[in-house]
């Protein structure tokens, strides 16, 4: 398996790049499983409008008794964080990149004031506060560390940790790449290093720092572990690029062009790592994708080979939505052909529910049984 896992909301609850914390992040993730109703202003009552979060000529009213769901109810209702997404679009592309990714900056940081504070005293979602309380419990537990009680606060979630030490207990064959948007690879590696070196408070038993398994990233050792890929616009054309052995856009000693060499790139570090060592980094493009108003079809290339039956590459993000135009994937063959999201969904993408990663310590253990039982009965249909 090649597992590519995005970082923010996926396996750290916080945002170093946009500046939130961990307070922050946690409110945001109630925002998106808190359900409700999308009607007009001139439509609510006086009752719905004191309970309410107006936006122009919209309003979202909190179900009462409460709704809390990673799933649909499909009786009409909307989420809180769908709601913002309805109310405050993004505007067609229109212009130059840069005033694009203005607007979208600006439109972005209003969703942010409203997702960031939902729980707080005052807020709209203030009902939901014993929700922030029980994830922040999860994120804050409390442990013992030299034989003494303590609370400790978890950097990389534990359902993380555990799916890693489950695989590794289960004598799989796995990589591990770390992908992102941000500048947050430096601290993510540091706390990985530490848990496969067995320095990590609540897995002190852990040695995944030698063969067989050796799951460590260091740079200075393995500099082709670390990558970075974006796009160039020529005359029209866009082309698809990977800077090998640095997370920045500047020219690098080694670089790769197109989908199907840098779909051979990670098949080859995946084998690779089995036998010497390590995990992989890469930092993707988010002015690109931004300035492209944050399309599915600028976001992080995701590319696999949906009839190889050697190796099972799954993308793991918590901004992939399927079936909608704005997403954080862009699911492609290894000849670049665009693949929809029926081919992808629960197989080779999957749309990580933050609150579920931090709530249930088994939860990406069973997304992936999940996602290979699947694999497993499409290739036998092929």
């Amino acid at each position: 398996m090649i597992l590519h896992f995005d970082i923010n909301k996926t396996i750290i609850i916080s945002d170093p790049a946009g500046g939130k914390s961990v307070s922050e992040c946690i409110n945001g993730i109630i925002g998106e499983v808190v359900w409700g109703t999308k009607k007009a202003l001139s439509a609510a009552s006086a009752d719905e409008l004191k309970v309410s979060l107006v936006i122009d000529q919209w309003v979202w009213v909190p179900h009462n008794p409460r709704v809390v769901s990673v799933t649909d109810p499909s009786d009409g209702s909307t989420t809180f964080a769908n709601f913002l997404h309805e109310t405050l679009k993004y505007p067609p592309k229109t212009g130059t990149k840069e005033e694009q990714y203005k607007v979208v900056h600006e439109i972005k940081k209003k969703r942010d004031e409203l997702t960031t504070t939902f729980t707080n005293p005052g807020k709209v979602g203030n009902m939901c506060r014993d929700l922030y309380d029980m994830l922040h419990k999860g994120l804050c537990p409390d442990v013992e560390i030299n034989g003494v009680k303590t609370t400790y606060e978890v950097y990389l979630l534990p359902s993380f940790l555990n799916l890693v030490t489950h695989l590794a207990n289960q004598k799989r064959k796995f990589t591990i790449i770390f992908r992102t948007f941000g500048t947050d690879i430096e601290p993510v590696i540091k706390a990985f290093n530490l848990f496969c070196e067995g320095k990590h408070p609540m897995y002190p038993n852990v040695r995944y720092n030698q063969l067989p398994v050796d799951l460590r990233l260091t740079d200075e050792l393995k500099p082709t572990n670390l990558g970075f890929i974006f796009h160039k616009e020529e005359s029209g054309t866009e082309s698809l690029h990977l800077n090998i052995g640095t997370i920045t856009k500047e020219d690098s000693k080694a670089q790769l062009s197109g989908f199907k060499d840098i779909h051979q790139f990670f098949i080859d570090s995946a084998e690779r790592s089995l036998k010497s060592g390590g995990s992989l980094a890469i930092r993707d493009d988010y002015y690109w994708w931004a300035s492209h108003n944050e399309s599915a079809h600028a976001g992080k290339c995701n590319i696999f080979n949906p009839k190889d039956p050697q190796h099972h590459t799954i993308f793991l993000d918590d901004n992939y939505f399927p079936n909608r135009g704005q997403s954080i994937l862009d699911c492609r063959d290894q000849n670049g052909e665009a693949l929809p999201d029926s081919v992808a969904e629960a197989v080779y993408a999957i749309k990580v529910e933050p609150f579920d990663a931090i709530s249930n310590p088994q939860y990406f253990i069973q997304v992936i049984q999940k996602a290979e039982e699947k694999r497993a009965k499409l290739l036998a249909t092929q």
